[in-house]
């Protein structure tokens, strides 16, 4: 697959927000919304003004242009203004472009104001400014006049009376021409702050005008300057955030899929799992940032050989701030300033940039939690606190909200401090860039906690004491690495202090064999929803952990409630002796200061959760992501299958020796969606794994050899496996030997199947495909087992085979035509039967037989 990516021209273009229907991910609500008003236009007549805020490069032009396009798919006549930024708009100038794009593309009518007539005398007056000899009256539109006036004179003025009338005309005349109505989109909306006269003639214009409406799009800013307040306070707002991972997602991997002819599963295999992650969840779901970044990585992929998937890499992420350094001063002045740092700047960086967000007050309580607090201690902490600051001011990275300078801020106290706080002068991209470039120089991960609040980051602070302190005092087993802990903050204390070890030990009394109704599965799903356990129960999975040792604590900090709790896991078989210890001493038997820090220790719990508490999540999980499965089987969707079936065998891996293992029956699942995805290297590696321990893949393992010509190779697998099946081994969906020229490898699929049969049946169908004599095939059919109803029309349906691939078209015609009579309709045999009936009858003799419908 990477020598056909390679052969691609980039499918992500960055430098246009002009894109294709098919090209567009994401906003699917917002679509379907504007949609859905268009839908009732045709009962109220009126589409409402629309006004769409967002930040810069969201994807404001992008999504207006998909509304555009839906705008004249329902029949309105469209014009689309970008503002210039630097610029004050002029109102004669913004009409005359509205009115110029109207008689540059409706067809001159007979009569009227958009006749040829007046549109020779727009063009007249506006264009060529030449007098024309028609008479005022003649001239069914003020507006040329007046701008013919205007030019000439600056003091001609624009009044919304003559506009009202123009305009009226002008809607009428375009409904004559078949057009719905007359919509104006503005992009950069905010920038008709600068003339508040043309921002009340469009809104009036649209207020007064039936069939006549605005959309505009701009920076937030707009939505808070008193210019907009009446446009908005009757326009429906829009207010546009970053794509959900889910968009953003799409947004990766669509180009791609589309561009090279992927399924979805393909093209997720395409990227590095841990590059793919970086770009969804640290994009801020900004879509110039992920269609920069995509197109970067499969830059970097085209050029370097080394490479077998797209990755973000210390390159990548250069090539980026390269074309962000061109367009943003800020990205060009971190770019130049980590280039130019030494290890220690880079040292004091990282520790500034952890706190970015925080008062300084703040970070000199963190710095010291939760050791004694004294006058002292604090102003050593600040001090220091500068001087790191000091270490990279010059870099000019950071900037104080305030407007400060260091030199002031410095000589502040402690208490002073309170108020100061700064931030990192770059957004999304930019952070991303400098983790890259910090990880790779020192070698660890940069520290970041973003729109963490003081309160939160006090209370992770207090999680490691747990850990830390309370746990060895109180468990005789030596803990494992801090790898496996697992730490969650919750906020409020609305649950009573025994609520996690009650609701564990709840999980731990369901037996899912005996009892697995849906009340039992909603518990399931309510308990770890609430506690988040699902991470950790199938951590342990995966490492073989006999359980849990939980700490709980319920906490205050600055009076707002705050709940913490860590799992550490046990690795050896432990018999555990604290199944539940409410910790009275906790925060008087440790030399630690909590009241300094405004913290208050409410109750502590320590409990054991054992593993048997964790399977029914386990189970539970399973049983639904193979209902997805099931379903997705079924209706033959075999891309979205695959992406499932490889979640579950992530989830269902098991370390032994810290050599993975896989459930067998899910890399087989696996093997069977990509095969019929009709990646068939892909496949038979899954398949070769687990042959020896699942007589199943073998038969898939000879559909592949089917699918890749080798006819003999097929036939023997299928042969040896008839005697090796029992009579009550069956298959929930296995494929038929059926090939033919565009003949889609998902309809050969067949449900409820003996595997005895599967086998000699398609034993018999590759025989006859091979033009061997007739009874080879039928000496092995004769293999096969007591059929069952199901498999009754699907031995039909091998017969219409066979009797193709011997050159009877006709009695293969029949046979599909006997099948589409007794499988019912909706039943997928009838489906498949309507298709190889259809197959069949391309195939005959003219005047053999006729197609129906």
């Amino acid at each position: 697959m990477t020598s056909k990516l390679r052969e691609l021209t980039n499918p992500y273009d960055h430098n246009t927000h002009i894109l294709k229907r098919r090209e567009f991910a994401g906003r699917s609500g917002l679509l379907e919304e504007f949609e859905n008003v268009l839908e009732g236009f045709a009962q109220e007549r009126k589409i409402p003004n629309w006004i769409i805020s967002g930040d810069k490069s969201i994807g404001k032009s992008s999504l207006l242009h998909q509304y555009r396009l839906l705008l004249q798919d329902y029949g309105f006549f469209v014009f689309h203004h970008e503002v210039p930024v630097s610029d004050s708009v002029c109102e004669f100038q913004f009409f005359k472009e509205v009115f110029d794009h109207i008689y540059s593309e409706v067809d001159p009518m007979e009569e009227g104001c958009l006749s040829a007539f007046q549109q020779e005398i727009w063009f007249t007056l506006t264009e060529s400014l030449d007098a024309h000899p028609s008479s005022y009256l003649e001239r069914e539109l003020r507006f040329p006049t007046l701008f013919s006036s205007f030019i000439s004179n600056n003091n001609t003025k624009l009044s919304i009376k003559s506009l009202e009338k123009d305009f009226m005309k002008v809607v009428q005349a375009l409904s004559q021409s078949e057009y719905e109505g007359l919509v104006i989109i503005v992009d950069e909306f905010q920038e008709l702050s600068k003339n508040n006269t043309l921002l009340s003639f469009i809104r009036q214009l649209s207020e007064n005008i039936p069939r006549l409406s605005v959309i505009g799009a701009g920076l937030p800013s707009m939505l808070s300057c008193s210019n907009f307040d009446k446009f908005c306070r009757t326009a429906k707002s829009q207010i546009l955030d970053g794509l959900n991972p889910s968009e953003a997602l799409d947004l990766v991997l669509e180009p791609l899929r589309k561009k090279a002819r992927l399924s979805r599963y393909e093209a997720l295999s395409c990227f590095d799992k841990q590059a793919l992650n970086e770009v969804v969840t640290r994009s801020n779901g900004n879509p110039l940032h992920i269609r920069v970044l995509c197109a970067k990585m499969f830059e970097a992929f085209s050029n370097d050989l080394a490479l077998k998937r797209l990755t973000l890499n210390r390159a990548v992420m250069d090539s980026v701030m390269e074309y962000y350094s061109n367009i943003s001063e800020n990205s060009r002045r971190i770019k130049m300033a980590l280039e130019s740092c030494s290890f220690d700047d880079l040292s004091s960086f990282a520790y500034i940039y952890r706190y970015q967000g925080v008062g300084i007050r703040s970070i000199l309580l963190l710095e010291n939690a939760f050791n004694p607090l004294s006058s002292d201690v604090q102003f050593q902490t600040r001090d220091l606190f500068f001087d790191k600051f000091d270490d990279i001011y010059k870099l000019s990275l950071f900037s104080f909200k305030s407007d400060l300078l260091l030199s002031t801020i410095r000589n502040y106290s402690p208490a002073e401090l309170a108020s100061i706080d700064y931030s990192f002068i770059g957004d999304a991209i930019d952070n991303l860039y400098v983790s890259y470039v910090y990880e790779e120089i020192m070698g660890e991960r940069l520290t970041i906690e973003e729109h963490s609040k003081f309160e939160d980051r006090l209370a992770n602070k207090f999680a490691l004491l747990l850990y830390n302190e309370l746990l060895p005092q109180k468990i005789e087993i030596e803990l494992i690495d801090r790898e496996g802990v697992f730490h969650r903050l919750g906020y409020g204390c609305n649950s009573g202090v025994g609520e996690f070890v009650s609701d564990t030990k709840r999980l731990a009394d369901i037996d899912t064999e005996k009892d697995f109704s849906s009340s039992v599965k909603e518990k399931i799903n309510s308990i770890t929803a609430k506690h988040s356990l699902e991470l950790p129960a199938y951590w342990a999975s995966l490492h073989g952990y006999c359980g849990y040792y939980a700490a709980r604590a319920e906490l205050t900090v600055k009076g707002k409630d705050r709940t913490v709790l860590v799992l550490c896991p046990v690795k050896e078989e432990h018999e555990c002796k604290v199944v539940y210890d409410q910790v009275e001493d906790f925060a008087s038997s440790i030399n630690y200061q909590f009241d300094q820090y405004l913290l208050t220790v409410k109750s502590v719990i320590l409990s054991w959760v054992p593993y048997r508490a964790l399977t029914p999540i386990l189970v539970l999980d399973r049983t639904d992501s193979y209902d997805q499965v099931e379903e997705m089987i079924r209706k033959r969707n075999f891309d979205s299958c695959a992406i499932v079936l490889e979640k579950i065998c992530q989830w269902s891996t098991r370390l032994k020796d810290k050599i993975p293992y896989t459930h067998v029956d899910d890399v087989n699942n696996h093997g069977f969606c990509l095969m019929n995805l009709e990646s068939f290297d892909r496949a038979k590696e899954m398949f070769d794994r687990c042959e020896s321990k699942c007589l199943i893949s073998k038969l898939n393992l000879a559909f592949i050899a089917l699918r890749k010509s080798d006819y003999k190779q097929s036939k023997q697998m299928y042969k040896r496996l008839i005697s090796r099946f029992k009579n009550d081994d069956f298959a929930k969906c296995i494929n038929l030997a059926i090939v033919g020229q565009g003949y889609p490898i998902e309809q050969t699929v067949v449900e409820d199947v003996s595997c005895k049969n599967i086998a000699a049946w398609n034993a018999a169908l590759v025989s006859a495909l091979m033009q061997e004599p007739h009874h080879i095939a039928n000496a092995i059919l004769k293999k096969e087992c007591a059929l069952s109803d199901a498999e009754k029309l699907i031995r039909l349906r091998v017969s219409a085979w066979l009797a193709f691939y011997r050159g009877r078209i006709s009695d293969a015609v029949e046979c599909s035509s006997r099948l589409m009579e007794q499988a019912v309709e909706g039943h997928y045999l009838n489906a498949d039967a309507q298709r190889d009936f259809q197959h069949f009858s391309k195939a005959l003799p003219m005047g053999e037989g006729q197609l129906v419908s």
